[in-house]
């Protein structure tokens, strides 16, 4: 399976970026699309930052886009959007995750961040819409329902509209139980396409564990095998 690593030359997201990008995963084609690291949003005075990536992914085709977590900077301000147009036999693994950071330890949190994920058959019908918008203040209050005390989140899809989306449910939950330290929950995507799984954690750590474990049974699923580790 072909493997590549998405690097940031400029050292992360500034305020004023507009970042575009597009994959086309042609019929029975196989790749592995990870970051070298988490990227860095860095603080924002004056304007937010954007994100666009658009995937289609062909007929027996098997994509997996499994980026580390995005860091947010105090004043950190953006609006990420991802659209995945998939095929009635294709096989898709995503991970969409973020943390925050302080690295001054000044009690300053992001502005904001607005991030959707929108799946589509070929034609552009809806199968799936998972939008969100929070706020920093939000993000640190505390509160129950929101991210209690915890600051990091992640979602993990197995997405394929072949399968039984209560097998890919089970399979997920039984990766979950390997882990610790983590508030989890798996359900079914809308329209049979497959199922997700929520994440949140009060660190990278468990979070990254949790992604890996989820990945490696889903990949195994897929495939037969499990794959090897991850060079970074």
């Amino acid at each position: 399976m072909a493997t590549i690593y998405l690097q940031s030359s400029a050292g992360g997201i500034f305020a004023g970026d507009t970042l575009n990008a597009r994959f086309n995963v042609g019929p029975g084609s196989q790749a592995h699309v990870t970051s070298q690291a988490s990227t860095v949003v860095h603080t924002m005075k004056n304007s937010g930052a954007k994100t666009n990536m658009l995937i289609r992914v062909g007929d027996q085709a098997l994509f997996e886009y499994l980026p580390d977590p995005l860091i947010l900077f105090p004043k950190a301000n953006l609006a990420a959007r991802l659209r995945l147009e998939i095929d009635e036999s294709s096989t898709v693994l995503l991970c969409d995750s973020y943390l925050t950071h302080d690295p001054y330890q000044s009690g300053g949190y992001f502005s904001q961040l607005a991030n959707e994920i929108k799946i589509t058959d070929k034609h552009g019908s809806l199968l799936c819409l998972d939008r969100s918008v929070i706020g920093g203040a939000d993000f640190f209050r505390n509160e129950i329902g929101i991210m209690g005390t915890r600051r990091v989140i992640g979602t993990f899809y197995y997405i394929n509209r072949s399968t039984d989306s209560n097998r890919v449910c089970e399979l997920l939950n039984n990766a979950l139980e390997r882990c610790s330290d983590i508030y989890a929950g798996v359900s079914t995507l809308p329209n049979q396409i497959g199922a997700w799984a929520r994440i949140i954690a009060t660190d990278a750590t468990p979070l990254r564990e949790a992604v890996d474990q989820m990945w490696r049974a889903s990949r195994a699923d897929i495939t037969g095998c499990q794959p090897a580790a991850s060079r970074k």
